[in-house]
C-alpha cells in the first residue's frame, strides 16, 4: 500500500541501497485510549492482527498490560499462571475476549474519550426507538448493549466493530448508547472501601454528567397500547413467527390465516389488549413503575421527555440531523375507533400509572408549546 507521500507524488519512493523501509510501530499502550486509537486508525479494516503489527510490546510487563485493558492490576496468582516465556499479544487476545473486558466496554470507551458528549436514550417500547436509533447513527457512533454476548466472544468480530465505531469518534461531537431503564444512567454503584478510605474513593461516577444529554420519548398510553397490539399482530402474521411470540400465539388460541383480511385480526388485537399489554412501560422505564416514582426520578436527573407527535421537530433542532422517514410503523389493524369500553378499561388497568404521568407531561408541554419537557418541570406528582 503506498504511503501518503507516494500517493501525492504518484510514484513509489525507492531507497538507493534497496533496503526495505521498516514500518514504525507505536509504543505499547499505557492508557485505554491509546489502544482504542489504533483500532480507530484502521477503521472498518481493523483486525486484531493489525493491532499487533501496529504496537511494540517488547518491553510490556503483563500486569501493566492488564491495567490498561482491564483497569486493574493482576493478582500474584494470575501472574504465576501466565505461560513462560511471556507473550504479550496472546495475553492481550485473552483479555479482550474475556467478559471482564467486554461487559463494561461502553464505560471503557466513554472514559477513554471524556471530552465526547454522551447521548443516552431511554428506550421505551413503541416510542420511536428504531427511528431514533437510525437517525442518531447518521451523525454519531452508536455503542451496542450486547458486548458481553457470544456475538463478540471472539476477538476478530470485536476488533472489526471497534474499528468501525472508533474511527467515527474522532470527528463526532458525541457518542450514543441506550438502555431500557433510566436508572442505569443515573446510578453510581457503591464500592465498599477496605479500611479507612482517606481518598474518598467509594463511588464510581454515574454515566450521565452535567454536559450530557439524557432523553426519552413518550406517547399517549392508549396510542402506545394500540401500537403494541398492532405490532404484535404484524409479527404473528409473519412467516415464520418470531420465537418469543410462540407462547403468546398459544395463549391466543386459534389465529386467522396470515393472509386473512385485516378485519379478521381485529379480535386478535382486542385479545392482546385484554391480556398481553406491558405493565406501565413509561413509568417502568423512567422510575419504579409508578407515576410518583417516575416523577421523582425525572426530578433528580437532567432528562428531556419528548412527545412522540413532536419527536421529529425535536430531533432536527437537538441533533441537527436531517429528518428521517418513519420506520417501524405498525399497520393499523386495530384503530382507536375500534376500542370498546372493555378495551379502554383493560388499558387503564395495565397503564393507569402511565396515564397519570402522561396527563401531567402533556400539561407542561402544551403550556410551553415545546416538543419536550425538562424532567425538573414535571415537579411533584398530582392525581389525574
Amino acid at each position: 500500500m503506498p504511503s501518503l507521500i507516494e500517493s501525492l507524488i504518484a510514484s513509489a519512493i525507492e531507497r538507493p541501497d534497496n533496503v526495505r523501509i521498516a514500518i514504525t510501530k507505536r509504543p505499547a499502550p499505557m492508557r485505554p485510549r491509546e489502544l482504542f486509537e489504533v483500532f480507530g486508525a484502521m477503521g472498518v479494516t481493523a483486525s486484531f492482527g493489525g493491532v499487533i503489527r501496529s504496537l511494540d510490546f517488547r518491553t510490556m510487563a503483563p500486569s501493566t498490560l492488564a491495567n490498561v485493558i482491564l483497569g486493574r492490576w493482576l493478582t500474584n496468582a494470575e501472574l504465576a499462571a501466565l505461560p513462560q516465556p511471556y507473550h504479550a499479544p496472546t495475553h492481550l487476545r485473552e483479555m479482550m475476549a474475556s467478559e471482564e473486558f467486554r461487559r463494561p466496554l461502553i464505560r471503557r470507551i466513554c472514559e477513554a474519550f471524556p471530552e465526547k458528549r454522551r447521548l443516552m436514550h431511554v428506550r421505551i417500547p413503541s416510542c420511536a426507538g428504531r427511528y431514533t436509533a437510525a437517525l442518531l447513527e447518521t451523525a454519531y457512533p452508536v455503542l451496542r448493549q450486547d458486548y458481553a454476548s457470544k456475538a463478540f466472544a471472539r476477538v476478530e468480530p470485536l476488533a472489526q466493530h471497534l474499528g468501525a465505531i472508533l474511527s467515527r469518534i474522532d470527528t463526532a461531537r458525541g457518542v450514543v448508547f441506550s438502555a431500557p431503564h433510566m436508572g442505569i444512567f443515573l446510578a453510581a454503584p457503591e464500592r465498599t472501601p477496605a479500611g479507612d478510605d482517606y481518598l474518598g474513593w467509594t463511588l464510581d461516577q454515574s454515566p450521565c454528567r452535567a454536559i450530557d444529554l439524557l432523553f426519552a420519548t413518550v406517547r399517549s398510553p392508549v396510542s402506545l397500547a394500540l401500537s403494541q397490539a398492532n405490532g404484535t399482530i404484524m409479527r404473528l402474521r409473519a412467516t415464520p413467527q418470531a420465537e418469543n411470540l410462540r407462547a403468546i400465539a398459544r395463549a391466543l388460541g386459534h389465529l386467522p390465516p396470515a393472509d386473512a383480511p385485516a378485519a379478521a385480526w381485529k379480535t386478535v388485537g382486542q385479545k392482546l389488549i385484554a391480556a398481553h399489554l406491558p405493565l406501565n412501560p413509561i413509568c417502568s422505564a423512567l422510575g419504579d413503575g409508578t407515576a410518583e416514582g417516575a416523577f421523582a426520578a425525572c426530578a433528580r436527573g437532567p432528562v428531556e421527555i419528548v412527545e412522540l407527535e413532536r419527536h421529529s421537530a425535536w430531533c432536527r433542532t437537538t441533533f441537527t440531523a436531517p429528518p428521517y422517514e418513519p420506520i417501524g410503523i405498525s399497520e393499523p389493524t386495530l384503530r382507536l375507533s375500534d376500542l370498546t369500553q372493555a378495551d379502554h378499561a383493560a388499558i387503564k388497568d395495565r397503564m393507569g400509572q402511565d396515564m397519570i404521568f402522561y396527563t401531567r407531561f402533556r400539561r407542561v408541554i402544551e403550556a410551553s408549546d415545546l416538543p419536550a419537557a425538562d424532567g425538573h418541570q414535571l415537579g411533584t406528582p398530582t392525581t389525574a
